[in-house]
């Protein structure tokens, strides 16, 4: 009449009889032992009457034999198996009872943890009382709380150790058919690769019996079904959650589940379930968020658009559709509300972006089910700045081939073109993206000026405005050089491009055999843009005398002009330049006599001028000058060194046109050979004289002794 009592009985025989009214069963029959695991399961009327069995119990005519098992473990899907298991003992307590229980909680020692199942002795484990027990298999735990010993042996355990299912959705079985001897339990299982970036929920679609039958599911029953049951604890609380659909979402960062039902170990990657107890659970691990993957822009990418674009797709086992938002640097620009599973889907930023570095970018997606997943992190920079090309120069310049390069101050594209006309016009450099560019120029003709146009696309699609150029001319089939005559080669202009105040350039010049000079360095005082140089063959200014210097000729002329840069800019230029030995052998000049001059505001200055090095063909120099215009280089004889004691100080000559009282003309100038000739005229009337003079003291002499002698 639907009434239900409890009654206890001993069996410390190995026998009890219980009173039962005919065709009624027992709705549960628990036996607890210390030295076997515990049973607790229902017996029908069918099984006391003998018309089915159960693994456990078998009756006949109201007599029943009841199998006890040894403590152990069994996988259900494998149930001759062996599992090798250890076994570890807790303190029961709040700090103790959680994932990853710290030091001082294993009641057999921090250092040997846990013990094989054969060296379990129940009577050990009845001494301790209440206490936590954890039985591990790999990565696979099952943690009962408060285990009840002194009542039972420890219960048993039973989980698959291989899940069903796919890498983003495992599904395993959990369960123990032993008594509730204990006040929940935690259970842990490991998790995939493929969803370490993802939200993780765990749902329990599958219940079991004792022998692993399914006796619920989720599909055709729903959670009212289990009123009445084992696991009507479930029911009304938050554990209802792993059972109707809704899932139970693991935290990463509840590590105690003080909060929470589920934990997500990153570090170890095994998922923790908390749940009421188990006869047998089908535990899934699935991805209860979409998965969501970045197409475009990529990571560390720059773009002059102020309204990027964003490109992503997700999937997802569970929805075919979400909510998707854009997030940059934590606030929404853009939001999309029919994302489909596995399909593109872009989102454009709104409100535009300033132009700035590193910007953080992310996609957060929303299912059906309010289950949100995230993207991973990119940086996009907004660059709406313009490179600027440095320099561009030409080197290993032949009669028909050269090299261009240019230097851009951020990575570039760069190209090339003999007409100044735009970016896409033009060739790209074979050696381009960074911030220095190469290419070889071929096909060019012998003695020709070229002038070449570079412009430059950055990486976020910048494109200059305007060009720069370089001017240069190819060599001769044949070229002479040395003092005095004039070079068939005009003359080599170089860039120093964009100059920042206070910055030095150097640039080098390949016709420095014609024009001797081989490198120009330049500091600036003021910011200049585009700024060139050219030097050209000189020659003695008009109205201008030969710049002072005794005993000596002018080896070149030289002219050094400048573009988009003036004298008010520069604050200070080297110029090196060269001579050759054998012109300072033919003349009898010394090495270190070698001096450049500069003429401005109608005088010769004469320079402060440094001999580096030298190689076989040439002595090598270099001048400080504090602008550029007509330089000459001049040479003469090294001076001889007087006796000490008839040395007399040198006094200074200033290089003044107008006071200068020796005049030193180009080398083989008329005037200097008349000049020689009126010496040599002069000595050789003197030494006739001193001549005559001798004779005739020596005359007078001799008859004066000779009066003296008679």
């Amino acid at each position: 009449n639907s009434i239900e009592y409890m009654r206890m009985v001993n069996a410390q025989s190995g026998v009890f009889t219980l009173p039962i009214i005919s065709g009624e069963g027992i709705k549960k029959l628990t036996v607890y032992s210390q030295s076997y695991a515990p049973v607790s399961e229902s017996v029908s009327a069918s099984v006391l009457s003998g018309d089915s069995s159960t693994n456990t119990i078998n009756c006949n005519s109201g007599v029943c034999n009841i199998t006890l098992a040894r403590f152990d473990t069994f996988d259900p899907n494998n149930p001759d198996e062996e599992i090798d298991i250890m076994m570890d003992f807790y303190k029961s307590n709040s700090t103790c009872d959680v994932p990853n229980p710290p030091e001082g909680c294993n009641m057999m020692g921090d250092e040997d943890k846990g013990m094989d199942k054969t060296d379990f002795s129940p009577l050990k484990a009845i001494l301790m009382g209440d206490i936590s027990l954890r039985i591990t298999s790999g990565n696979i735990s099952v943690h009962y709380v408060k285990t009840d010993l002194l009542a039972s042996g420890p219960p048993d355990a039973a989980f698959s150790q291989d899940f069903n299912g796919t890498d983003s959705s495992a599904v395993w079985k959990f369960g123990s058919s032993g008594p509730e001897i204990y006040d929940y339990i935690l259970i842990s299982m490991p998790y995939s690769n493929i969803v370490e970036n993802n939200q993780i929920k765990m749902k329990i679609p599958l219940l079991y019996d004792n022998d692993f039958n399914v006796f619920w599911n989720n599909i055709d029953n729903v959670s009212s079904d289990l009123v009445g049951t084992d696991y009507s604890d479930y029911l009304n609380n938050s554990y209802e959650n792993y059972l109707n659909g809704t899932g139970v979402s693991c935290s990463e960062t509840d590590e105690n589940l003080t909060n929470g039902l589920c934990y997500k170990d990153t570090e170890n990657k095994v998922i923790w379930m908390k749940i009421p107890h188990f006869t047998g659970v089908g535990p899934e691990v699935s991805v209860g968020a979409p998965t969501i993957y970045l197409m475009s822009p990529d990571d560390n990418s720059r773009t002059n658009n102020t309204l990027p674009s964003f490109t992503f797709n997700f999937t997802e086992d569970i929805s075919d559709s979400a909510n998707c938002t854009l997030y940059i640097n934590n606030s929404v620009y853009g939001i999309n509300a029919t994302s489909f599973n596995y399909t593109a889907t872009t989102i454009t930023a709104n409100p535009s972006l300033n132009e700035a570095d590193g910007y953080n970018w992310w996609i957060n997606c929303t299912d059906n089910n309010s289950d949100e997943g995230k993207s991973i992190v990119r940086i996009l920079s907004i660059d709406l700045t313009k490179p600027i090309i440095i320099e561009v120069t030409t080197e290993d310049i032949t009669s028909t081939t050269a090299t261009l390069t240019a230097t851009t101050d951020e990575n570039a594209n760069c190209a090339y073109n003999i007409a100044n006309t735009s970016y896409v016009s033009m060739t790209a450099f074979s050696t381009t993206g960074t911030t220095s560019h190469s290419t070889s120029l071929t096909g060019l003709s012998a003695s020709t000026s070229y002038t070449y146009y570079v412009r430059c696309s950055d990486t976020a699609g910048n494109i200059m405005n305007f060009s720069n150029s370089t001017t240069f001319t190819t060599s001769a089939a044949s070229t002479g050089g040395g003092g005095g005559g004039t070079p068939s080669v005009t003359y080599d202009e170089q860039t120093f491009g964009t100059l920042a105040a206070g910055s030095t350039k150097t640039v080098t010049f390949s016709k420095s055999a014609t024009l001797a000079v081989t490198e120009i360095t330049v500091t600036v005082k003021n910011k200049v843009t585009n700024a060139k140089i050219k030097v050209d063959v000189g020659s003695l200014p008009s109205g201008a005398s030969a710049p002072s210097s005794a005993n000596g000729s002018v080896y070149k002329y030289i002219t050094i002009t400048k573009t988009d840069m003036t004298d008010n800019d520069v604050s200070k230029g080297i110029i090196k330049f060269k001579v050759k030995m054998s012109w300072l052998t033919e003349k009898g000049y010394g090495k270190d006599t070698v001096a450049l001059h500069r003429y401005y505001n109608n005088k010769w200055t004469k320079l402060t001028t440094t001999r580096d090095s030298q190689d076989t063909t040439y002595y090598y120099y270099s001048a400080e000058s504090p602008g550029f215009s007509t330089f000459a280089i001049t040479a003469e004889e090294a001076p001889v060194t007087a006796p000490a004691e008839e040395a007399e100080e040198e006094v200074p000559e200033t290089e003044e046109n107008a006071t200068t009282e020796e005049t030193l003309s180009e080398e083989g100038a008329p005037a200097e050979e008349e000049e020689l000739e009126e010496e040599a005229k002069s000595n050789t009337i003197l030494i006739v004289v001193l001549i005559a003079v001798v004779i005739i003291l020596a005359v007078v002499g001799y008859f004066v002794w000779k009066k003296k002698k008679h």
